[in-house]
């Protein structure tokens, strides 16, 4: 009987989704179903279009140009953000980034990113030159 109680207990172990396997296959899986549920071209311009609305106006117009980023630019950003993911999350985590930004919420949140990121990196630049002086 304690044989068969401790063989269930395994088998459910051993197939719960807590103990689910943390392998470079199943982190790769993870971080691609988080970044499939971004919208990396319209974020990567929004926030250029946020960041510009910082610098002099007459070099403006020439970063919107030159930061506009192509499907073969996104493809690449894209790889850049998946090789650190798998590097530094765990597969749980990179589950719960996907759930998260894949929710309503989530969302949400990614639209407003690059506006939230335009308002605070100049005063964050700001702030870090001025320390930089004292």
């Amino acid at each position: 009987m304690e044989k068969l109680i401790l063989l269930t207990m395994l088998i459910i172990g051993i197939t719960s989704p807590s103990f689910a396997q943390d392998t470079q296959e199943t982190r790769i899986e993870a971080a691609n179903r988080y970044a499939d549920t971004v919208d990396l071209s319209k974020m990567m311009n929004d926030l250029s279009i946020e960041t510009s609305k910082a610098l002099p106006a007459e070099i403006r117009e020439q970063f919107l140009t030159k930061t506009h980023f192509s499907e073969a630019d996104i493809n690449e950003i894209r790889e850049m953000m998946l090789e650190q993911m798998i590097i530094h999350f765990t597969t749980k985590e990179l589950d719960a980034l996907a759930k998260f930004y894949g929710s309503p919420e989530g969302k949400s949140i990614i639209v407003k990113m690059p506006v939230y990121f335009g308002g605070v990196y100049p005063k964050m630049q700001k702030f870090i030159l001025k320390k930089y002086a004292q």
